[in-house]
């Protein structure tokens, strides 16, 4: 506890002698490892390290429950420090303003604004949603910044965590001068995280930690630990490698020769861990982090190997032992590639789909640069702004600052870019002012702060709770040393009793306190709906993890639509739940209504509503049954919540319209809702294929036929429900002809006939498949994918017919590669079927002479035999 001093017969003997040592030889005694405070330094810096570890292993707080998991640590901490600083006096460090000004930026974004203010300051909302200005007496009009409110609600909740635990921690090293204890815990966390992480990549079963299922993605193929990107966890790396180096090189008096070894075999261990989680970006942070760390490191007295520039070569020298360990770990193939790419063609596809992303962030900017749309908007502000389709959802920005000017407008980056030049003020000021053990801390700092804002450009590592966590903590180190050296030569003989006697709290401290654990209280509150529903969610993404998501199949419809109520029970203000709700009641509706028929009523119903015909309309809707006319009720509540809560999700919209024959007032008219989610998703496959489904129940051939056409092209993750849709009812060359498919198309209704056995009409479709086959190999840049490309047309050719075709493409992959052997073994069966004995003669002679083939033998001898027989006179 605060004031309590260790016993007399512990500070003798070397640890104290070293100790003393240091204090005189450095001058910069205040972080000493026997600090005035007392024993309970250790304690609360175990708490924070601890606090800090297990937020990380809940799935790096991404997850709703370890954001939850976040603000509980937050309390802990918040709680441990009040107790062993209490009854002393604030010591501002200067981002109290900004952290203000930040909150009352986020709080603004949920504030009801009158519209005619909301449409001077963003008048690109208008375009958004022209419909809700419209048809203002049918959906409620929007008057708050933020186009998401439940997501703003809940980054306003991590951001108060977040401040929490930053300024906690600042005020408890200022009081307690133990930078370097804390140090030393974020670097031991950091090593126990790498071992978990490669325990996992060596003993995976798929699931994250052992445990957790994710619907997204499998837990194998890299270290990623409980990331669900192995560029988060390589980030974690790069902020943790400069506190393992402070404690391998820094020398500090508190740790022990075991401490010291065992840090610097952890450097090996983290450098490994980085290294195969194959992120390149990961990688390059992390050695940029370490070499940074290494070269400002000061050297001790004596010791002139341990800082500045061989420090930073020693660091370098443990960078290349990783690669060499990891080279001989895993065979060196994976590792090569993935550094290879760094300047390859696989990067180059990587950096454009990001910047066709960044290109539509920056289209989105432009439209609002003063208010941005709300904190945690992103995910459904971008694909507005898309120009063309794209295969990923990005649920971030791919970067720190793009997405944080997107959300919070010009006020957001300038807070940041002043939030930047104060971290660098800290950095500066305790520098210029602190001795060496000071500097040696900076040092273990600004190499993982450098990292981290260089990181960011290119990810969006800022967006991980663990890692900005992390980060915040050891900002709080360079904030409080420098607060330390402000204060000059009356930091070393203040005491906790001249402010106030231990174990006594002020009105100042008890408010404080107070105010935190209120605060905290409500961060909780509003994150615990989400984290409660995630159960849910989760399952049901499962459920969905095979099937488009504009579709699931028949058996699992009541299942699904049991988890996501559940989920909307729990979390009521979702409203991508409640779109997926409605979406599941409509298709329910649907399967109910079927009763075996090759039209359900409900298509008959929603057709005659389309086409004019109301009084047919009512008396189908009576005919229905009782379950299909509660689940459309339904599906129509679900509607009207999810445009309240999220009004720019496009497909709330296209449900709308497949309702419309509810006849209720409240929404515009059917083709206006579908014109309006095309305005909102104008790249989206799955509402393009649903808006083409209305359009032909409503009579236009023609808007039917170029909405598929267009999310058939757009949207490859939509081709297959495309399919599926139109294959049993149109003749495949007809198929073909109306969705004008470029060769990746052709590929993908190959796959479609293959899947379902429809034979004929791979026959049908045989040339144009094939030739699209060829023209998609003959597009890549490397020589194998070629060769394999036309491999796989002449394959296909020779299957369905085109015998003559299939020998020209194993030809021409044969000029491309002349010593493929399998190539050649291709056209040995092509030629025979083409009874071309001579040439098949050859290939077999060409085969034999480079590898043993019992079955090419005996080829080989009917061969011979065929052509002696053909010379033999009759």
């Amino acid at each position: 506890m605060p004031g309590l001093r260790l016993p007399s017969s512990r500070r003798h003997g070397s640890a104290f002698q070293r100790e003393q040592a240091w204090k005189s030889r450095d001058s910069g005694g205040f972080d000493s490892p026997v600090e005035r405070r007392g024993s309970g330094i250790p304690l609360v810096a175990w708490t924070i390290g601890l606090a800090l570890l297990t937020a990380t292993l809940l799935l790096g707080g991404r997850h709703p429950v370890g954001r939850l998991g976040v603000v509980v640590a937050v309390v802990a901490v918040t709680l441990v420090v009040a107790l062993a600083a209490r009854g002393n006096r604030w010591r501002f460090c200067g981002a109290e303003w900004l952290f203000l000004l930040a909150t009352q930026l986020v709080t603004l974004q949920l504030v009801p604004l009158p519209a005619g203010l909301l449409a001077r300051v963003r008048p690109e909302f208008e375009r958004l949603l022209p419909s809700l200005a419209t048809h203002a007496d049918g959906l409620r009009t929007w008057q708050l910044i933020s186009v998401a409110p439940q997501h703003t609600r809940e980054a306003l909740a991590m951001w108060l965590a977040y401040g929490a635990l930053f300024f906690a921690v600042h005020h408890w090293l200022v009081y307690s001068r133990a930078a370097g204890h804390l140090l030393r815990i974020v670097g031991w966390s950091t090593l126990v995280l790498a071992a978990v992480g490669l325990a996992q990549y060596f003993f995976d079963n798929g699931r994250f930690l052992w445990l957790y299922d994710n619907p997204s993605r499998p837990s194998g193929g890299a270290v990623m630990g409980p990331f669900q990107n192995r560029n988060h966890f390589a980030h974690m790396m790069a902020l943790g490698i400069g506190p393992l180096i402070y404690l391998a090189l820094g020398n500090p008096p508190f740790a022990q020769k075991w401490e010291r070894g065992t840090a610097a075999a952890g450097l090996a261990l983290v450098g490994l861990a980085s290294l195969l989680s194959y992120s390149r970006g990961g990688i390059a942070v992390v050695a940029l982090s370490a070499v940074l760390s290494g070269l400002l490191m000061p050297r001790p007295a004596g010791r002139k190997w341990m800082g500045g520039i061989p420090a930073a070569l020693i660091s370098a020298a443990l960078i290349i032992a990783w690669i060499g360990v990891a080279l001989a770990i895993n065979g060196g193939g994976r590792v090569v590639e993935r550094l290879g790419t760094l300047s390859s063609g696989s990067l180059e596809s990587i950096s454009s789909q990001r910047w066709m992303l960044w290109q539509a962030m920056g289209r989105a900017i432009e439209a609002s640069p003063l208010v941005g749309y709300g904190a945690a908007s992103h995910s459904e502000v971008y694909p507005s702004f898309l120009e063309q389709g794209t295969e990923n959802r990005y649920t971030h920005g791919e970067s720190g600052y793009l997405p944080l000017q997107l959300e919070n407008g010009l006020l957001g980056s300038l807070l940041l870019l002043l939030l930047v030049v104060l971290g660098i003020g800290w950095l500066r000021r305790g520098w210029r002012s602190g001795g060496v053990a000071e500097r040696r801390i900076l040092a273990a700092i600004a190499g993982p702060l450098a990292a981290s804002l260089a990181h960011s450009t290119m990810d969006f590592v800022w967006y991980i709770p663990a890692c900005l966590a992390t980060t915040l903590v050891l900002l709080a180190c360079a904030s409080s040393l420098s607060r330390l050296s402000a204060e000059g030569e009356r930091r070393s003989s203040e005491s906790p009793a001249e402010e106030c006697p231990a174990g006594v709290w002020n009105f100042s401290s008890l408010g404080r306190v107070g105010l935190g654990f209120a605060v905290l209280g409500w961060c909780f509150i509003t994150l615990l709906p989400a984290a409660k529903a995630a159960f849910y969610w989760d399952a049901y993404r499962r459920i969905v993890r095979t099937e488009s998501d504009s579709e699931v199949a028949a058996d699992k419809l009541a299942h699904a639509h049991w988890l996501l109520q559940q989920a909307a029970v729990r979390n009521p203000a979702d409203g991508v739940v409640h779109t997926r709700l409605a979406q599941l009641s409509v298709a329910m509706a649907e399967a109910s209504s079927g009763s075996g028929a090759p039209i359900s009523s409900l298509a008959l119903l929603q057709e005659a509503w389309l086409q004019g015909r109301h009084e047919q309309a009512a008396e189908i809707w009576r005919t229905l049954p009782l379950e299909a006319r509660q689940r459309l009720l339904e599906a129509d509540a679900h509607v009207a919540r999810a445009i309240a809560e999220t009004p720019l999700q496009g497909s709330a919209y296209v449900t709308a319209a497949e309702i419309a024959f509810l006849g209720h007032d409240r929404l515009p008219a059917a083709d206006v809702l579908l014109e309006h989610a095309r305005r909102l998703r104008p790249h989206s496959g799955s509402i393009a294929l649903r808006s083409g489904v209305v359009q032909a129940r409503a009579g236009d051939v023609q808007a039917c036929i170029a909405s598929w056409r267009y999310g058939f092209q757009a949207d490859r993750s939509e081709r297959h429900a495309t399919l599926k849709l139109l294959s049993d009812r149109l003749p495949a060359g007809l198929l073909v002809t109306l969705l004008q498919p470029d060769p990746e198309g052709l590929r993908d209704i190959r796959w479609h006939f293959e899947s379902t056995g429809n034979t004929t009409a791979l026959r049908a479709l045989a040339p144009d498949l094939t030739e699209g086959i060829a023209r998609v190999a003959r597009a890549r840049q490397e020589i194998d994918r070629q060769r394999e490309g036309l491999l796989e047309a002449s394959r296909f050719a020779g299957q369905y017919g085109l015998p003559a075709r299939a020998i020209e493409l194993a030809e021409e992959a044969i000029r491309i590669a002349p010593g493929h052997y399998e190539a050649h073994r291709l056209l040995v069966d092509l030629y025979r079927q083409q009874n071309r004995m001579a040439e098949a003669e050859a290939e077999v002679q060409w085969c034999l002479r480079r590898r043993r083939d019992p079955q090419l033998e005996a080829i080989q001898t009917e061969l011979v035999r065929l052509r002696l027989a053909s010379r033999r006179p009759e």
